[in-house]
């Protein structure tokens, strides 16, 4: 296995690593126009080719080649017949990437070094993911947790202008997402530390893609294995108090199926609703058996097998992939309940989700401000019964629903979205509907959840 070149975390070091990032960065854009140029750069930090110093040189600077030796990014490689010093090569990789869009520089480890414990991976399909959850906002404040190559908060902080803070693990993580930031003309201090413990004060906007990989019997990694038997599922507590109000947390996790084990999403939500004043949207993307699950993550046979005996050890049958969303309520709503949605919409593609998510939200600020004289109308919809229990699940979107006694749902909320065909205010409902019985209260409760989980809108 081949080693990685050490990355020194002196504040000497850091500085000078920061500004070969950004004069590096300001050369590499430059030389997108000019092929001749590029060419030295792109075989030297994104394929990693052994490279002349002296060619090298003509592309970056004497001064910039020599400063990455500096700081660790370029090493000497020694070639037979030729005078020491005369060939280098890069200690990191740094390629364009493209993320929700934004095209940035990212600053990474060769794929060669993958099995070593300490190894940055650049951004892969959770970086996309995660990014495609967010919702429509520009944050003032921005905080990446398990940052790894420093690419998803880098990419949120170019398109939104938001203040940007880092932490990681992994040393090598936290110089790394130094390293992408300067690259792409932004100043970042990243911390070293176990998730939310590097970080202080109260965010805008929190994203993380802990390590959630669940029971890996073997090679073990900080950057991807979880510690935590539930894939950090239960993260949000952690999230929470740094959370500005109004702020917004979101991080991606796995959870656990097995006919011994509770349901995960029922688990799930009954610890979220535990949250202080908090909106919740418990995103379920895609549930795998075992063997499938072990084999997105290898190819040995040997170790696949070790793998979902681990698994199934723990009485997992299946694995539920996902995300969780937080909103902290503004600090005058501090005494509201947390409420908590649940959505196991597979099929909706990434490229929609951001719009979901941003319209869930606004949907549950509507249910808190509504009152009596707001027109609501019915969203399209299907019943689903299961013995003497009935589920009524809007059609489209994130596919949310209302549960209960089945006949207690067909008098309340059936009879409710049968009355909003036409748009209506809640005196209309408490005509219509006789389950409801007198109270206003009770019809604005039931409109209320009816609102969040996307089956009526405000006409």
């Amino acid at each position: 296995m081949q080693r990685l070149q050490l990355l020194e975390r002196t504040e000497d070091d850091r500085r000078a690593r920061r500004r070969l990032g950004a004069a590096l960065g300001n050369r590499l854009r430059a030389a997108t126009t000019d092929p001749a140029r590029m060419l030295p750069l792109w075989r030297t930090f994104s394929v990693g080719e052994p490279v002349r110093r002296a060619e090298l040189a003509t592309a970056m600077s004497t001064e910039l080649v020599h400063d990455a030796f500096g700081t660790g990014v370029l090493v000497e490689v020694d070639v037979d017949g030729e005078l020491p010093g005369t060939w280098v090569r890069a200690a990191v990789c740094i390629v364009p990437v493209a993320i929700a869009g934004e095209m940035i520089w990212v600053a990474s480890d060769f794929p060669w070094f993958e099995d070593d414990p300490d190894a940055v991976h650049g951004p892969g399909a959770a970086t996309q993911t995660l990014r495609g959850l967010l919702p429509t906002r520009s944050p003032r404040t921005l905080v990446d947790l398990a940052s790894g190559s420093g690419a998803l908060g880098v990419a949120i902080a170019c398109a939104t202008g938001a203040d940007l803070v880092a932490a990681d693990l992994n040393p090598r993580a936290a110089a790394l997402s130094e390293l992408t930031a300067a690259l792409n003309g932004l100043a970042l201090e990243a911390q070293v530390g176990d998730l939310t413990d590097a970080v202080t004060g109260r965010h805008d906007l929190i994203v993380c893609n802990p390590p959630f990989v669940l029971d890996r019997p073997a090679d073990r990694t900080m950057f991807r294995d979880s510690e935590d038997p539930r894939g950090y599922a239960g993260l949000a507590h952690d999230l929470v108090p740094l959370l500005d109000e109004d702020g917004i947390g979101i991080y991606l996790t796995n959870w656990r199926y097995g006919p011994a084990l509770p349901h995960p999403l029922t688990d799930l939500a009954e610890d979220l609703a535990a949250l202080p004043a908090c909106d919740v949207l418990v995103l379920e993307r895609a549930v795998v058996t075992a063997h499938d699950y072990v084999r997105v993550w290898t190819d040995d046979d040997a170790l696949a097998g070790e793998w979902e005996q681990a698994l199934l050890a723990h009485r997992t049958t299946h694995v539920g992939t996902g995300a969780v969303l937080v909103r902290r309520l503004p600090d005058d709503e501090d005494d509201e309940a947390t409420h908590v949605s649940t959505s196991t919409a597979y099929d909706l593609s990434l490229d929609g989700l951001a719009g979901l998510v941003t319209g869930w939200l606004a949907a549950q600020q509507a249910a808190r401000a509504l009152t009596s004289e707001d027109r609501l109308v019915a969203a399209p919809y299907v019943v689903e019964e299961l013995d003497d229990q009935a589920s009524v699940r809007a059609t489209g979107g994130l596919a949310l629903s209302v549960t209960g006694p089945a006949a207690q749902v067909r008098s309340t909320a059936v009879a409710t979205l049968e009355a909003l065909r036409s748009p209506g205010r809640l005196s209309d409902v408490l005509a219509a509907v006789p389950a409801l019985g007198p109270s206003p209260r009770t019809a604005a409760d039931l409109l209320r959840t009816l609102l969040r989980a996307g089956l009526v809108r405000l006409a």
